[in-house]
């Protein structure tokens, strides 16, 4: 008689499951997010910013420089975003960003998935807005390079407009 011993998964089948369901989880939320903040009565709805996120210059060489994804934060601070990383693969992630300035300075705290170092990182990113034209505004965010693991600061470039 033979016995089938079960194999423990791998690392990056652990990690591949936890992106998808951060993925998932933060797609629901912004399902959830939206029909929270949808107008349900003459009263307006409170204001929320969807932001692309664009490029990220690095400062060391090898990293992907196009991050295509997309975000959305509400006038209370909950932000939620999907995008491609300098890694080459998808992350998503769910924070808080508290403003000053009317905006102008703002701090980003929470955590993201994505990244071969941890299957859910932190994430604490400080950021500048720079209006441009007819509502719309580039925000340029720095990356700092994480302790231990990372192995690159960035610049990221995300374009934003609140409704």
């Amino acid at each position: 008689m033979t016995h089938h011993i079960p194999q423990r998964p791998s690392r990056r089948a652990i990690e591949r499951v936890l992106a998808g369901i951060c993925t998932s989880l933060v797609s629901t939320l912004a399902i959830v997010l939206g029909s929270c903040v949808a107008p349900q009565s003459a009263h307006a709805a409170e204001p929320v910013t969807v932001g692309l996120h664009l490029a990220t210059a690095h400062t060391a060489g090898g990293y992907n420089p196009v991050n295509p994804g997309l975000y959305i934060r509400t006038a209370r601070g909950l932000t939620l975003g999907i995008y491609r990383n300098s890694m080459r693969a998808t992350s998503a992630y769910a924070a808080y960003t508290h403003e000053w300035l009317g905006g102008h300075l703002a701090l980003t705290a929470g955590a993201v998935t994505g990244y071969a170092a941890l299957p859910v990182a932190p994430l604490l990113v400080p950021s500048v807005r720079l209006d441009l034209v007819d509502g719309f505004s580039a925000r340029l965010a720095y990356l700092p390079k994480p302790p231990h693991y990372g192995g690159s600061a960035g610049l990221h470039l995300s374009v934003e407009r609140s409704f």
